[in-house]
């Protein structure tokens, strides 16, 4: 009887250790996934924002690319792409995202 008491207790240990792990935590920055790294991807991001017009979660990783693809080689391109950022993260007017979008398009 002692014996199986013994073996149960040891049973129940290993079953305790055998669960599930949890799933990965996602320590992605979604910002940084959006950033692009060259004036070209910089451009070809403000062309796709002025065709679709589309604003909010569509402007991610555009100022942290402005920042790493413009502002090293032309700080005062930079300050002016940064601008028309701010201008065009206010805006809600599909238009007025396509119009403000093409035109910093244009400066790249």
């Amino acid at each position: 009887m002692k014996l199986i008491n013994v073996t149960m207790i040891l049973f129940g240990f290993l079953l305790s250790g055998c669960g599930q792990s949890e799933p990965p935590v996602n320590t992605k920055n979604p910002v940084e996934d959006k950033t692009v790294g060259a004036k070209e991807d910089l451009k070809k991001m403000l062309q796709d924002l002025a065709q679709s017009g589309a604003g909010g979660s569509a402007l991610m990783g555009v100022k942290e690319s402005i920042d790493k693809a413009v502002r090293p080689t032309d700080a005062k391109l930079a300050d002016d792409l940064t601008k028309d950022f701010t201008d065009l993260s206010g805006v809600q007017d599909p238009a007025k995202i396509k119009e403000i979008a093409t035109r910093m398009a244009g400066k790249l």
